[in-house]
């Protein structure tokens, strides 16, 4: 028997018909999968920029005032109240301001006015590179400058739990007698909102949102841990205090305990993470010793232990937070540029004033450095000072007030 398996028209026709149809389905059954696995990638993408987006934007509110804090800090401020205004080389040119602020400090020491100046802008944009410490730094003044603000108000709150202290003042003339001295029944939270909603205007501390001290806490301890753990920020912040991993860091530990299989899974417990005091904490020390201080907390011993544990567990927190923080602050720019400018200053001066100039740059205008500073003694300025006032006398007033040639070359940096 044979078979012939050639295939006429029409069932090519039909058989090219079925697979366009397969095709069809295909597409259609796979095709919507394959879709969803793009647009999946697409829409996590679009998350994943937006998150970075709103980090950014966290983090530019958070910037923003640090900035300006900074600016005052070191006379880059601006003097008028205009809120565009961001720093003082704002709208007029760098050598302008720098001119202006120079005649200014040269005014208040107290030197003669007849004095060369010469500006010239140094070749170049220098950059700063924001690594990781300085990140971290930058977290720590966040931390710093939420204390300072907790501090305040928890003072704020132990004037009006204690207004006998307000009436003494006020009867020796030194403040005002308080209008209102109902404080029961008042949260502690609510009286701080108000502050805030009310008087105070929003702060850095505010932005980086911090978690407070437990409001189970007494006051009084509440203050005294504040004061004590803004020492110690400060302290690692300005590189005072050695902490291998930060002061808060440093008081606490995890414990870990053995998991424990069972027999056949009967009375099996998982491994358990316990966040404890180290044996040699500093705060644990300063906690206790105020704790002994209130002679009821010690003697109920839940109760110490609570406050204990609050502690364990705000310390654990703030960590969490700063960790947090410095997450987002890897998103800013790694790197910071500044124009830098070089004044040449020549003028006559005593040395009484002369140490007035330095003093005032140093402490009002810290974006200026004194570079390179000669100082030459103008004999014949002190000959013509001796001749008029003429005998012992007047040899005498002109040693006092001998007039030296200072040439001082500057450096301002223009941010």
């Amino acid at each position: 028997m044979e078979f012939n398996f050639e295939m006429t028209g029409q069932a090519r026709l039909l058989l090219g018909i079925l697979v366009v149809v397969l095709l069809v389905v295909f597409v259609i059954q796979g095709g919507s999968t394959f879709y969803g696995l793009l647009a999946t990638q697409d829409i996590n993408a679009k998350k994943a920029t937006l998150a970075n987006a709103e980090n950014l934007i966290h983090i530019a509110k958070i910037l923003s005032p640090i900035e300006s804090e900074l600016y005052k800090d070191t006379g880059l401020g601006p003097v008028s109240d205009n809120p565009d205004a961001v720093t003082i080389f704002f709208q007029e040119h760098p050598e302008t301001i720098i001119r202006q602020r120079v005649d200014e400090l040269i005014k208040r020491a107290g030197i003669n006015q007849n004095y060369q100046l010469r500006t010239k802008l140094a070749p170049g944009k220098k950059t700063i590179q924001l690594g990781a410490p300085e990140r971290q730094r930058l977290v720590l003044y966040l931390y710093v400058k939420h204390l300072e603000s907790e501090l305040k108000q928890l003072e704020e709150l132990e004037v009006e739990e204690n207004p006998f202290s307000e009436l003494m003042d006020a009867w020796f003339g030194e403040g005002e007698p308080p209008k209102n001295q109902k404080t029961e029944g008042t949260d502690d939270s609510k009286k701080i909102a108000e502050k805030i909603d009310g008087e105070t205007p929003v702060t850095v501390s505010q932005h980086a949102q911090f978690a407070r001290l437990p409001e189970a806490i007494p006051l009084s301890i509440r203050i005294e841990l504040v004061n004590f753990i803004h020492s110690m920020i400060s302290q690692e912040l300005l590189g005072a205090a050695d902490f291998r991993r930060g002061f808060l860091e440093s008081q606490i530990h995890e414990k870990k305990s053995t998991p424990r299989p069972g027999f056949f899974g009967i009375g099996a417990k998982p491994a358990t993470v316990e966040i404890q005091f180290r044996p040699d904490s500093e705060l644990l020390d300063v906690l206790t010793t105020a704790l002994q201080a209130h002679t009821g907390l010690m003697a109920d011993a839940k109760a110490s232990g609570d406050i204990i544990l609050a502690i364990v567990n705000y310390a654990s927190q703030i960590q969490e937070q700063q960790t947090a923080l410095l997450t987002r602050l890897n998103l800013a720019p790694p790197t910071y540029q500044f124009d830098t400018y070089v004044v040449e200053m020549k003028f006559r001066t005593a040395m009484e004033k002369l140490v007035n100039l330095n003093h005032l740059i140093e402490t009002r205008m810290k974006w200026l450095s004194i570079k390179d500073l000669r100082i030459t003694v103008d004999k014949q300025e002190n000959l013509r000072s001796n001749q008029r006032r003429g005998g012992s006398q007047g040899r005498s007033a002109g040693k006092n007030e001998t007039m030296l040639s200072v040439n001082v070359v500057m450096i301002a940096k223009i941010f």
